[in-house]
């Protein structure tokens, strides 16, 4: 019997789609390994809820997964968790060894970039309570900074502009994919260093156009071949 794992993701409603970057980074692993998964999308007040009494674990966050082992919690934990268990010498998450620089990279570089274009249309798609916790949390209860952000990503030119940074700086990756010889970080196998920038890719469709803007453009073409080639290795498609 193919064993399937339960992962904990983030839905912006009760019964939405998983949101979470992160937890796309754990998808986008778990089909390059060619493992089964189930995602339950949960709303940010049952995480603080019901996930946190289940879990034992009262700062827990998305990704969790249920393994044999207990649950394990955030995407790099998890990546490791699943290289150990499942990772092949022909199907590997850290084909170059365990190094998280890309990691790094996208939680200081690309993620500060993408989240107002990724913030707006999330907040769009959250029930009340949900936008409440949103508003604490993530903006500190500014808001005036939310409403910026909102009206940026509708005004064209404004949207413009969030997708051109998120362009400068995926600039970047465009010259890493550069130092391969396949569409991939390491070559012409994906791996987790893929998995953790398209996460924040498949989390940008909230906001489709400015994403195609910024993913999808002449300035970074190995960048547009990558999102391709990521979407055919995974056939992972937000539900939003």
């Amino acid at each position: 019997m193919t064993q399937e794992y339960t992962v904990y993701g983030l839905a912006a409603r009760s019964r939405g789609p998983n949101v979470s970057s992160f937890v796309h980074i754990t998808m986008s692993d778990m089909a390059i390994l060619g493992i089964h998964y189930n995602v339950v999308p949960l709303t940010f007040p049952v995480i603080r809820s019901r996930l946190a009494q289940e879990t034992g674990n009262q700062q827990v966050t998305v990704p969790t997964m249920i393994t044999p082992d207990g649950y394990v919690t955030d995407s790099w934990e998890i990546a490791q968790w699943l290289e150990k268990k499942h990772g092949l010498r022909d199907r590997t998450l850290f084909p170059a060894g365990i190094d998280r620089s890309t990691d790094v990279w996208m939680q200081t570089r690309l993620a500060p970039a993408m989240r107002p274009l990724f913030r707006p249309g999330f907040w769009a798609m959250q029930d009340g309570a949900s936008r409440d916790y949103f508003l604490t949390t993530k903006y500190m209860g500014d808001e005036a900074a939310l409403a910026r952000d909102i009206a940026n990503i509708q005004d064209p030119r404004a949207a413009a502009t969030v997708s051109a940074g998120v362009r400068r700086v995926l600039g970047e990756f465009e010259r890493k994919l550069g130092e391969t010889d396949g569409p991939f970080v390491h070559g012409h196998k994906p791996s987790h260093a893929d998995s953790a920038v398209f996460g924040w890719y498949l989390s940008g469709q909230v906001s489709r156009d400015a994403n195609y803007d910024a993913w999808c453009s002449d300035e970074n073409p190995r960048v547009g071949r990558w999102v391709e080639a990521m979407e055919r290795a995974t056939s992972i498609v937000p539900g939003y």
